[in-house]
């Protein structure tokens, strides 16, 4: 009995975890894959994003708000 548990181990050791293994390096670099794709989207679009505020010559006060003129401001103010 103990010298079947010893083959049985034994093959175990030489081909079971080398499959396991094989699968998780084969399911890792798919991941791995899919990341670099979504990275390369994410660059393409950072890239459109600093191409578009270069192009805009609108004034900006706050970040993110674009500001056309001053003129409701002032209008405003001259109701008051």
């Amino acid at each position: 009995m103990e010298l079947l548990y010893f083959i049985i181990g034994t093959i175990f050791v030489s081909y079971v975890i080398p499959i396991f293994d094989g699968i998780s390096a084969l399911f890792l670099t798919y991941l791995e894959a899919k990341k670099a794709k979504l990275n390369e989207i994410i660059n393409q679009s950072n890239i459109q994003i600093r191409k578009s505020a270069e192009e805009d010559d609108t004034p900006q006060r706050r970040i993110g708000f674009c500001v056309e003129e001053d003129e409701d401001e002032e209008e405003y103010e001259d109701e008051v």
